[in-house]
């Protein structure tokens, strides 16, 4: 944990203050992403609490927290964390998309469908693997409601 911590901090102080702070993200990304796939939860959600004190009104880290949440079965802190996000930026699709599965996962039918719609139209082709999985789960959430 210490090792990734200080290799964030190394790279964050490596980043002249006239670097884009879209490269610095991007950056921040690749870590955050290596440890999900690691499936180092708690240390991850540290290192998003502290790029959250650098920029809390990162949409895309906020999102990040959600997720991880969700991987550990934290439903209603990780739907927080999806609202957040979608305060920030209410086309988020992916945000959304994850907020729908989160009010399926809980019964939550209509509410899931509203929202897998709304992500799909947000979406608007951009990303074909989440279009795809919006098009399962509103197939699903479809059956659902028929039964």
């Amino acid at each position: 944990m210490k090792l990734h911590y200080l290799f964030l901090i190394l790279l964050l102080s490596s980043v002249s203050c006239t670097t884009d702070i879209t490269e610095t993200s991007k950056k921040y990304d690749e870590i955050e992403n290596e440890l999900y796939i690691q499936e180092k939860y708690e240390e991850a959600l540290t290192n998003i609490d502290h790029a959250l004190e650098l920029e809390a009104d990162n949409g895309s880290y906020i999102r990040h927290k959600g997720l991880i949440y969700y991987k550990q079965n934290k439903l209603g802190d990780s739907a927080q964390q999806f609202i957040k996000a979608l305060k920030i930026n209410n086309k988020d699709a992916m945000a959304r998309f994850l907020l729908a599965s989160i009010a399926g996962l809980k019964g939550q039918n209509d509410l899931a469908e509203k929202q897998a719609n709304k992500a799909l139209e947000d979406n608007n082709g951009k990303n074909k693997e989440l279009e795809s999985s919006l098009l399962k789960l509103i197939s699903t959430l479809k059956t659902k409601s028929n039964n």
